[in-house]
């Protein structure tokens, strides 16, 4: 069944069959090469023949956009819009879209890629709770395991063999399979590594595996978001010809240099670098705190960070080569104080924690908190949940395989090479700027709501029964409860990624839409029955579901208005008065914010609200049931997270009681 396309997708990297395999390869323990895989096909093999991410025609992404902004606006307002829209297709906007595509065709990319990293770095916002993510790992069930320095330990060590197994090419491309008995297998990975790389894609496409886009794996390791004035810099390391590698660890305020990859290219092994970490948590036990923490100024409005920078890296040769130890380090560690239990404690820890002994610029940081709970919190603007769930799942299977040591078994062990990085002597205006970003981020902290729905209405098991895409159930329960909160319809977000064109990133599904706006009608009420209930949930699922489709081949509306938008700003200074009315403007603004990813390896995930009128809500859907985490600064959070369980029951009972004919 269609519904079925985005939620395989999205599983792609979590629960697919080539996953199971890995895992049964690795089931002996770590391999002795040290790699998460080795593969037949190239890491890289398809990237030279993708196909480039489609420019729809401009009226066709007119006639979606005022078909989306048809629920948001009253209809005389929206006729207003209708007659710009039909001036500027005739005249401007038919003359942007022939220089769109005029561009488009002068590199193999996409016409998206170039403006949207330009969006991302010249964003002034502090990248906490506005960009940076996370994600949660599974906990540590078995004795022994559950300590924090081990686990940290672990991880960097599977998070190494990760980024030996891409440096070294073993990394099997990512591919969509839609027929896995066929090319889940070694004769289709033999005839795949056969194809040449100008036409491999075609060849794999033909027996229904189509390969993604990797290009946002180079800059997994060793990639740091550089403030500048302006627009920033994504700044990767050269790496010299050494092949030795380290990653800088934070414990508080202090931050050491960890040499996790030696010079033969190998990992120094989980036992040196347990041995090392041990090492940090004695020379920095929990609460000793004695200067600036510094990792709370990545926390800053990029322009006031990027002064601050640039004070610390004039104030002495030892302060500029410690900034230059973080930018280069594969990523970050941070071993944090905290301990935090329930699960909106443990969502703020790792979403942003006190912002002390972070470091958002980095690609991503590793943060184990004193009770072992583990997690990624990345930086955005180099790339989106793909390449991070891949890794994240990796890391998980391969770190699951690694003993937990004692001090009888690192006995004889050499720790791994440490030494502290030197911020000593730092100008009085950089301790200033620390106290003005405690004071910020911590009143951004106080500002939001947190509230987490856990609910047993609703399953995917339950949703699939019934012939209901358990994505589009999730979306429309969403659409149900606000409008019950504020009757009215917003504008939504879900994200859809195109990495299944040459350089995609994502795509917005709008999950808003006449007939979502009809089915919150229909249940608003009191006269429709349980049948007309049904139907309209059905006909609004299922047109989420066909949005989702859109979007994942290349076919949304956002990304093309945003790329118009740009193009328009860059010649005239500014955008088409088309695109920036008062229906745009509400368009624009994103109420509801959403993403789901799923693995068996997530226990949580997290984002922050775009606006300040804004609900972020990440969710994930399980066989008996389902969760959603919603923060925002508005205080009806809560309420609005009561509706959701309400509307799941309104909903369990209409597609129930339609069943039995009432």
């Amino acid at each position: 069944p269609t519904f079925h396309f985005r939620d395989v997708f999205i599983d792609m990297l979590g629960r697919t069959p080539a996953r199971r395999a890995l895992a049964r390869w690795l089931s002996a323990g770590p391999p002795a090469h040290g790699y998460v895989q080795r593969t037949v096909v190239p890491t890289f093999h398809f990237q030279d023949s993708l196909p480039r991410l489609p420019i729809p025609p401009l009226e066709a992404t007119v006639a979606r956009y005022l078909y989306f902004a048809q629920p948001l606006v009253p209809a005389s307002q929206l006729e207003g819009t209708r007659e710009l829209l039909r001036a500027f297709t005739a005249g401007q906007g038919a003359v942007l879209q022939a220089e769109l595509a005029r561009r488009d065709k002068l590199s193999y990319s996409s016409f998206i890629s170039a403006p949207w990293f330009d969006m991302y770095l010249k964003d002034r916002r502090p990248l906490p709770l506005h960009s940076n993510p996370h994600l949660a790992w599974v906990d540590e069930t078995e004795p022994g395991r559950a300590e924090q320095v081990g686990r940290a330990a672990r991880l960097v060590d599977a998070s190494v063999a990760f980024y030996r197994t891409l440096r070294d090419g073993e990394l099997g491309p990512d591919v969509f399979h839609t027929k896995p008995k066929l090319t889940e297998t070694a004769w289709w990975e033999a005839f795949a590594s056969r194809l040449p790389r100008s036409v491999a894609f075609y060849g794999a496409a033909a027996l229904g595996a189509y390969p993604l886009d990797m290009s946002q794996y180079a800059n997994l390791f060793e990639t740091t978001r550089v403030p500048r004035r302006g627009r920033d810099e994504l700044r990767k390391a050269s790496g010299g010809s050494s092949l030795a590698r380290h990653v800088v660890v934070q414990r508080g305020a202090r931050f050491w240099q960890l040499q996790a990859v030696a010079a033969d290219g190998t990992s120094v092994g989980a036992a040196a670098l347990e041995l090392a970490l041990r090492a940090v948590l004695d020379a920095a036990p929990a609460g000793t705190q004695q200067q600036p923490p510094l990792g709370l100024l990545t926390s800053l409005p990029r322009d006031e960070w990027a002064d601050a920078r640039a004070a610390i890296e004039a104030s002495s040769v030892q302060s500029a080569a410690s900034l230059r130890a973080i930018d280069d380090a594969l990523f970050v560690l941070t071993l944090d104080e905290s301990a935090p239990k329930s699960l909106s404690e443990v969502n703020n820890a790792f979403l942003h924690g006190d912002g002390s002994n972070r470091w958002f610029d980095k690609s991503f940081q590793l943060v184990v908190t004193a009770n072992a709970k583990a997690a990624v919190n990345f930086e955005h603007s180099w790339g989106d949940g793909v390449a991070v769930l891949r890794y994240f799942n990796a890391v998980h299977d391969y770190a699951k395989l690694l003993p937990a040591h004692t001090a009888v078994t690192l006995r004889g062990t050499q720790p791994a090479h440490l030494v502290e990085l030197d911020f000593s002597a730092l100008p009085e205006a950089v301790g200033q700027a620390v106290e003005r970003a405690r004071e910020r981020l911590g009143a951004h902290i106080r500002s939001m709501e947190v509230e987490v729905v856990e609910s047993e209405a609703i399953g995917s098991s339950w949703a699939k029964a019934n012939k209901l895409s358990p994505d589009g159930l999730m979306q429309m329960t969403l659409q149900l409860a606000h409008y019950r909160l504020h009757g009215k319809a917003v504008s939504a977000y879900e994200s859809a990624s195109t990495a299944a064109f040459k350089h995609g990133r994502t795509e917005t599904i709008r999950a808003a839409t006449p007939e979502s706006l009809k089915m919150c009608l229909t249940f608003a009420d009191p006269s429709a029955s349980a049948i007309e209930r049904d139907a309209a949930l059905r006909t609004a699922v299922a047109t989420h579901s066909s949005v989702t489709r859109d979007c994942l081949m290349g076919k949304g509306v956002d990304r093309h208005l945003f790329a118009l938008r740009a193009l328009s700003a860059e010649l005239h200074g500014k955008p088409p008065a088309a695109l920036d009315d008062e229906t745009y403007q509400t368009y624009s603004e994103i109420i509801l914010s959403t993403s789901t990813l799923n693995s068996d390896a997530l226990a949580d995930g997290g984002f922050g609200p775009v606006g300040p009128r804004c609900y972020a809500a990440g969710y994930g859907i399980r066989a008996e049931g389902c969760r959603y985490v919603l923060r925002s600064e508005r205080k009806d959070v809560h309420e609005l997270g009561r509706l959701i369980l309400a509307s799941q029951v309104d909903i369990r009972d209409a597609v129930a009681r339609a069943g039995k004919g009432a």
